[in-house]
């Protein structure tokens, strides 16, 4: 896309301030097709309380916001963040200036007020469909500047060339709007000053609303400048200026002869162009992709009557610094659904019923009078008060029937069921219901009773919402990545960490930063280097893990876990957020569970009390076994003793051979008892050689015998 070349002359402002004013005008026609955007203003409204149609003074007026407690509740528990950064590198080269970057970002999400600026574009993104939050740098912050994240209505931001997806990255160009003092802006461009006047967008492109009135598009911060957003349409604070910011993709060529500085020389974003076709320093020649004036794309600041800035894109990241936060997206959408704008028509009808039964109740309060007017004059009627205690009347009977109080409206019994229902349609449409639910639970035992009711409460649509932000903050996090290299030097890193804060690459040859000198080449530009070694680290995210309100399932399932004895102490302590858990002994989980055991911070034997017990179990049944071989042994020796006796005895001729036979008549009940029972005459121990040799655990499985009685 190429512009306007970047000699800057009274001929190309004026050109390049048309090209502008055409690309605003093509954005908010884009934009006012979008329902969100149109219905903006009314959804803030209602937000703020302003719900009060034109009715009498004497009509109820009361208003019931249930539209702002369900904005609150789910702008509360959407940028509940958990305190995790997880920069990795597959590098263990660079493993320090991934744990840098990991606390560098912890560090300025608490200390920026990040959570804040978060939770207003959240707001945005709940009364306009879209919310947009911009990282850019504030030279003018304590401690020598720092990151800052400025939230944006809707309205102000308005798209270049857009494509519907999950980026705007994807555009071609995205405009900013900001309205500011003129003195403000003149001191930021005092070169300029004689050209900044009193202007508004409105004059660049009008906008108009469904019902065709011409408005300008002030956003609510512009609006309480005003004094309001009682005034009238198109009203401008006087003194006051729009800036806009334009960040558009550019694929300018530098087809000069002369290599061409491109930024500020004094910047850390300066670069030189070669000319395509040139040889470059390194003896190449310069391919298109080298000869492109703005690789990182392009930055114009201007008011709609002046051009104050032309140049590169600033940032190292080569992004737009706009993130997109789109809590009900919708792929034909470019802002998606506003959460306030579906709500509007049931608060209309929770009001009008809550205004109804007020009436009702001040009818029967005060309640009507019906008179006779011959009884009663007008005069004497219109200071009859029927709410007043103990009023008095006096009457002529004779003049009429006097008058009669009339009762107030007898409402149906379903009358009070509305209430709720209308209530709780809203709590359901919005989502925010489950999330009620989840807070009721946080003190709740976690057992897998808690953990079922827990995915009963996190609807479909909470966790969309929450993974929506999850990918909206993965953006800002790629953002602030490669804003570390550029902005936090040593100096920073050592004000902010310490020691911590320094790394080895800080003292090489281009000391001061993190960057390696020689990656890239010694010769390289930092900022060449670094579009190249910011990509050794990488955000990692599991889905529905950076927010609390996702991320407590996945703590219930690792608290059950652990107490089934499947899981380490160290990954029950990173999932609960402990903090200071230090590095864990080993990387994976059962080799971790060892670790705990040995420690004693987990239950359970450990491999050498494992290997202990087995080492028992293999002797004991080696001495249950040697012990059966010694019995066979012993039978073998005694049945060879037994048939030597039986050869002298016959060799003796059967002398003594009657006394160990059965008597006539068969064996005596006691040794016929012994055969067929196993058991002695006298009924004691049984008889050894009756069964086949076999383990028995006797004292309660404590002791193992060997035993040939078969009991």
């Amino acid at each position: 896309m190429g512009l306007i070349p970047f000699e800057i002359t009274a001929t190309y402002e004026k050109s390049l301030l048309s090209w502008v004013r055409e690309k605003w005008s093509q954005g908010l026609t884009t934009l006012k097709k979008e329902r969100a955007f149109v219905e903006t203003s009314r959804c803030i409204e209602y937000v703020d309380g302003i719900q009060n149609a034109l009715r009498p003074a004497s009509l109820s007026r009361v208003t019931d916001n249930k539209i702002k407690k369900i904005v609150l509740d789910i702008v509360s528990s959407l940028t509940d963040v958990r305190p995790i950064w997880n920069y990795t590198t597959s590098n263990k080269d660079y493993k320090a200036q991934a744990d840098i970057l990991n606390k560098l970002a912890r560090g300025w999400w608490k200390n920026s007020l990040a959570d804040r600026r978060l939770q207003s574009t959240l707001t945005f993104s709940a009364v306009g469909g879209s919310g947009y939050a911009a990282a850019v740098w504030n030279a003018s912050l304590p401690g020598g500047g720092d990151i800052e994240l400025i939230p944006y209505d809707p309205r102000d931001v308005v798209p270049i060339d857009p494509i519907y997806s999950d980026s705007i990255q994807d555009w071609q160009g995205v405009i900013l709007r900001r309205r500011m003092p003129l003195g403000a802006v003149r001191n930021m461009y005092p070169a300029k000053a004689h050209l900044i006047q009193e202007g508004s967008t409105a004059a660049m492109s009008g906008y108009e609303d469904r019902a065709g009135k011409s408005v300008d598009v002030f956003s609510t911060m512009w609006n309480m400048i005003r004094g309001g957003s009682s005034g009238k349409d198109g009203e401008i604070l006087p003194n006051t200026t729009d800036l806009l910011h334009i960040f558009v993709k550019d694929y300018s060529l530098n087809t000069g002869s002369e290599v061409k500085l491109m930024g500020d020389p004094d910047s850390n974003y300066a670069y030189k162009v070669h000319p395509i076709g040139s040889v470059m320093e390194n003896g190449e020649l310069a391919t298109a992709e080298d000869a492109r004036l703005y690789p990182r794309g392009r930055l114009i600041i201007c008011t709609p009557n002046a051009i104050l800035h032309d140049g590169p894109n600033p940032y190292w990241h080569g992004m737009f610094p706009v993130v997109r936060f789109t809590l009900d997206a919708l792929p034909w959408s470019l802002l998606g659904s506003a959460i306030v704008g579906d709500l509007v028509p049931l608060q209309d009808g929770l009001n009008t019923l809550l205004r109804g039964i007020e009436d009702g109740l001040k009818q029967w309060l005060r309640r009507g009078v019906i008179a006779d007017k011959n009884s009663i004059s007008r005069q004497n009627l219109e200071v009859l008060d029927t709410r007043k205690e103990g009023f008095k009347v006096s009457l002529n009977p004779v003049a009429g029937d006097g008058f009669k109080m009339v009762d107030g409206p007898n409402f149906p019994n379903w009358l009070m069921d509305m209430l709720p229902a209308y209530k709780t349609e809203m709590e359901e449409n919005s989502g925010v219901r489950g999330l009620q639910q989840l807070a009721q639970m946080k003190n709740a035992a976690m057992n897998s009773d808690t953990l079922d009711k827990y995915m009963d409460a996190l609807s479909p649509a909470l966790r969309l919402r929450a993974r929506s932000i999850e990918v909206s903050l993965s953006e800002l996090a790629e953002m602030l990545k490669v804003d570390f290299f550029q902005y936090y030097d040593t100096e920073r890193r050592l004000q902010i960490l310490g020691k911590d804060g320094v790394t080895l690459e800080d003292f090489d040859y281009d000391p001061g930063n993190m960057i390696p000198s020689s990656f890239g080449g010694e010769e390289g530009e930092r900022e060449a280097r670094a579009s190249k070694f910011h990509r050794n680290f990488t955000f990692s995210i599991a889905p529905n893990s950076f927010l609390n309100v996702s991320h407590m399932q996945q703590k219930l399932m690792t608290m059950q876990l652990f107490r089934a004895n499947g899981i380490d102490i160290w990954t029950l302590w990173e999932d609960m957020d402990v903090p200071n858990i230090g590095e864990p002994p080993k990387s994976t989980v059962p080799e971790r569970m060892i670790e705990a055991r040995r420690m004693g911070l987990q239950p359970g034997p450990t491999p050498e009390v494992v290997k202990a017990q087995e080492r028992l179990t293999l002797a004991q049944a080696d001495a249950a076994v040697a012990q059966i071989e010694m019995q066979k042994q012993q039978m073998a020796q005694a049945a060879q003793q037994g048939g030597i006796m039986e050869m002298l005895q016959k060799a003796m001729g059967g002398k003594g051979g009657d006394e160990g036979a059965p008597p006539p008549g068969g064996a005596p009940p006691q040794a016929e008892a012994v055969r067929t029972n196993g058991v002695g005459p006298q009924g004691g121990r049984p008889p050894s050689g009756q069964a086949p040799p076999q383990i028995i655990m006797k004292d309660g499985g404590t002791r193992a015998v060997i035993s040939e009685s078969g009991s």
